[in-house]
């Protein structure tokens, strides 16, 4: 806020006031509308402090009014206070306080005691006990408000760089607040931030209209009706229409929305006319001597939907529309079918659920029937396809297989290893499976078993 106060324009005044001789004294720049009590102590204008009470009130010939119940200026130091029920208005700026001290020296001003600052021309408002003003010099470009305590309360209106008509409102609650000019803000402290429908949290906050740039960190969270997306760190990069054009979560990214929820020590997403249209989540390096030893994996990206979970090095989800359209995972890849578990005596815990294993596996969804608990209708995106791709070994999988003629009994397990192994779904149950390249398989039936080569399927199974 770019004149706060412009109490330097009567700084000179104040220091050249002589006796008071009529109710309107001439102080350069402004002058005394009314003052029922003037004092002057001190031999010469280099020790001189000067008080003006009862109730005084200036007026600049720029417009400015200053007012307040006493003021009282100390020349040798620079500073001049006004006391009780101040207020001051400029043609962009209005503050009321208890206390004002102004600082030349420092070019600066601490305000205290129900301080409110609006911003007449956008409508922002700081609330606050106690700020700090720092004007704008050669060594600060920008002009600085800072807040270190009493937990301020901010409600800024941004006015779009494309767009001037259009304005948006943040709300900032926070334990301190420094904010730079009109354009940038930091945030300690419990920040609470929400801007139309999305709501940021985290132990420190900061966001950079000009730059385009919004960051969470210590445990940042971010929220939206569309999805959660939290992690240490959670930064997000705005376009000149001020909407989202990325947002990256690291590290421990975890993103929870209706289709699917992801975890990945880095997440990315990519967002295209401010919706949802991609997802990245990285996994950590992978070490070769835990992989060489068969230590159990650590550090993969996973995403989970209603009915299916990859787990992988990296994950990379289409979602143009907010849709979710495919999902590729890539190195160190297991795909697999949920809420259709069986764990008996008769299925070994590795078959308990239909799976795939690849270098890649590849997974696209269509529209499925609405969640028991919607009542809007809206459908649900469910598996469609899944292809799993073998590069430095081949690709395998399990599946179930139910006997049509006796639809209580166990499924038979079907165990495949191929280069390619392509498994088509059909209302939430495998309905065909093609492999290619180097294929093995054994099928097993429930009561008896038998090796097989992957030819010998149950009609309808295997092609």
């Amino acid at each position: 806020m770019r004149r706060w106060l412009v109490l330097l324009q009567i700084v000179a005044a104040l220091a050249s006031v002589p006796a008071v001789a009529n109710a309107q004294i001439d102080l350069h720049d402004c002058e005394i509308e009314r003052s029922n009590r003037f004092y002057s102590f001190g031999s010469d204008s280099t020790n001189r402090m000067t008080f003006f009470g009862g109730g005084a009130r200036f007026r600049c010939r720029d417009g400015t009014r200053i007012a307040a119940d006493s003021v009282a200026q100390f020349q040798a130091s620079g500073v001049i206070d006004f006391i009780t029920n101040v207020r001051y208005t400029d043609a962009e700026n209005r503050l009321t306080a208890g206390f004002v001290r102004y600082m030349e020296t420092q070019q600066s001003a601490i305000a205290q005691g129900n301080v409110v600052l609006t911003d007449l021309s956008t409508g922002s408002v700081i609330k606050a006990p106690v700020m700090n003003y720092y004007r704008a010099t050669q060594q600060r470009p920008q002009a600085l408000i800072q807040i270190t305590s009493g937990r301020p309360h901010a409600v800024l209106v941004s006015i779009a760089r494309s767009d001037s008509t259009k304005r948006d409102t943040t709300t900032i609650d926070a334990d301190q607040m420094d904010l730079y000019g009109r354009s940038r803000f930091n945030g300690r402290g419990n920040v609470d931030l929400v801007r139309g429908d999305l709501h940021g949290t985290g132990q420190n906050a900061s966001w950079d209209k000009d730059g385009g740039n919004l960051r969470f960190w210590g445990n940042g969270r971010l929220e939206t009706p569309d999805y959660t997306l939290t992690g240490d760190t959670v930064h997000g990069t705005t376009d000149d229409a001020e909407q989202l054009t990325e947002l990256t979560a690291s590290p421990h990214g975890k993103l929870a929305s209706t289709d699917v929820d992801v975890e990945a020590p880095r997440i990315r997403i990519l967002f295209a006319d401010g919706e949802v249209s991609r997802l990245i989540a990285v996994g950590e390096k992978p070490d070769p001597d835990a992989i060489a030893e068969g230590a159990a994996l650590s550090g993969l990206a996973s995403a989970i939907s209603r009915d299916f979970r990859l787990v992988a090095d990296s994950i990379d989800a289409l979602a143009p529309g907010q849709v979710l359209e495919r999902v590729t995972a890539v190195g160190r890849a297991w795909g697999e079918r949920l809420g259709n578990d069986l764990a008996n005596a008769t299925i070994p815990a590795i078959a308990s659920r239909d799976w795939m294993k690849g270098d890649t596996v590849i997974t696209t969804f269509v529209d499925g029937p609405p969640a028991p608990d919607d009542t809007t209708g809206t459908p649900t995106r469910e598996v469609e396809r899944v292809v799993a791709i073998g590069v430095t070994a081949r690709a395998s999988s399990i599946y179930r297989v139910q006997d049509k003629d006796h639809p209580d009994a166990d499924p038979g397990v079907n165990y495949m290893l191929a280069q390619r192994i392509v498994v088509n779904m059909k209302d939430g149950a495998v309905a065909t499976v093609d492999a290619a390249g180097n294929v093995e398989g054994t099928y097993l039936q429930p009561g008896r078993a038998r090796a097989s080569q992957p030819g010998n399927r149950p009609e309808g199974q295997h092609r």
